[in-house]
């Protein structure tokens, strides 16, 4: 960015901040590319604060381009138009909510609204989405915006001093208790034997952010979460559908380069906790990377919750359902407080797992006992073409 360049920007934050209505701001020196920042600024960072009116007049050779600044007030507002949902919303909803939707038609939205809403939370999530456009206008200025703020965090995590001491960092410690372990990465869970049983999860709460963070939380500039960190970033309303995804947060993490390492690291802080509660290796089913999976025991569980859970690990009991015909299964979470009797379980939220995408609907509504629709047995074949099934897979 040339010097010119930031001297606009600086005036332009100076108008935001300031008393006066109106402002011209010259936009000489600068060719098309910054003149397109300038703009693009505006839009994302004063969005319903400041319009602006680009005005040229020639004085024989010699083009003059100005910028016109002006303040919306209260008796001038920007009329927002509703949100017209379409399969390019859908899309970018879907996609970065990691919904297990097998067609992208916004014909079907509010069914698959509907239907998945108890386990993935997702008609508030689409709520704040929609927010989200409206402060922007469109989706792609959503878009452009969220890319440019996930482009600033990468760049300041990638170049951050503390970033290149992690990665130089060998962790040999770390890695020879791992190799000296008696534990080693297995599932045992999702089988036929394991239905209708109890189980203990514990896992590292968005394991690269947080392990990171252990590590060097001055890359974060020490918040209190990512959601927080993030939010430096924002500007001055927050962006809910980049603050909450998990898809961003991976993304971004993940081009940092970082994965490959606290991978490893996860494996090392979910084997010390077996080490340390001296578990045997016959009672762990799963073990993999971030997550361990224990059978259940009462009085673990209650160890695990007091030694453990928390900011860093999350523990949680679970049973384990599997659907008839297939290895199709459902994780069927419960408070820990509650009754042990299978019968008398309270379930708190579910989780559906080694489901091929296309048939997420089916075995949602197989688990809920209703029947299967059209719309259930439909998916999107490579050619981008959506098929149907003739019949169910129930």
């Amino acid at each position: 960015m040339t010097e010119r360049c930031s001297t606009v920007l600086n005036e332009i934050k100076q108008f935001a901040d300031g008393e006066d209505l109106l402002k011209p701001i010259s936009l000489e020196d600068l060719d098309g590319k910054e003149r397109n920042q300038i703009y693009n600024f505006i839009e994302t960072e004063y969005c319903n604060r400041i319009e602006f009116e680009k005005k040229s007049s020639n004085y024989g050779k010699n083009k003059q381009v100005v910028l016109m600044l002006t303040k919306i007030t209260g008796k001038k507002e920007v009329k927002k138009a509703p949100v017209q949902i379409d399969d390019t919303i859908v899309h970018f909803f879907y996609t970065h909510n990691k919904l297990p939707i097998a067609i992208v038609n916004h014909k079907f939205l509010d069914y698959y609204l509907d239907c998945l809403d108890p386990y993935f939370d997702c008609r508030a999530t689409f709520a704040q989405f929609l927010e989200d456009i409206e402060t922007h206008e469109t989706v792609g200025k959503l878009i452009s915006h969220i890319n440019q703020i996930q482009e600033s965090i990468l760049n300041y995590i990638s170049t951050h001093p503390s970033m290149k001491q992690f990665q130089n960092t060998r962790f040999q410690q770390e890695i020879d208790f791992i190799k000296s372990g008696i534990y080693k990465t297995h599932c045992t869970l999702y089988t036929k034997e394991n239905h209708n049983k109890l189980f203990i999860s514990v896992d590292i709460i968005k394991a690269n952010y947080t392990i990171l963070n252990h590590y060097h939380p001055e890359i974060f500039r020490n918040s209190t979460s990512w959601s927080d960190f993030v939010n430096l970033f924002c500007g001055e309303k927050p962006i809910h559908t980049l603050l909450n995804s998990k898809y961003w947060r991976e993304r971004t993490l993940g081009q940092a380069g970082i994965t490959p390492k606290t991978n490893k690291l996860a494996e090392y802080f979910v084997r010390k906790i077996l080490h340390e509660m001296q578990t045997p290796a016959t009672d762990v089913v799963l073990l993999n990377n971030d997550e361990v999976v224990l059978q259940y025991d009462p009085l673990v569980l209650r160890r695990l919750m007091d030694n453990y859970h928390g900011t860093f690990f999350k523990v949680i009991p679970f049973r384990l359902i599997k659907l008839p015909q297939y290895n199709y299964f459902v994780k069927e979470y419960f408070n820990p407080p509650q009754s042990v009797d299978n019968d008398q379980i309270a379930i708190t939220r579910c989780e559906f797992k080694c489901i091929p995408l296309p048939f997420f609907m089916q075995c949602v509504k197989k688990y809920e006992d209703k029947p299967i629709t059209e719309i259930d047995r439909k998916f999107t074949i490579e050619s981008g073409h959506v098929a149907t099934l003739d019949v169910s897979i129930f």
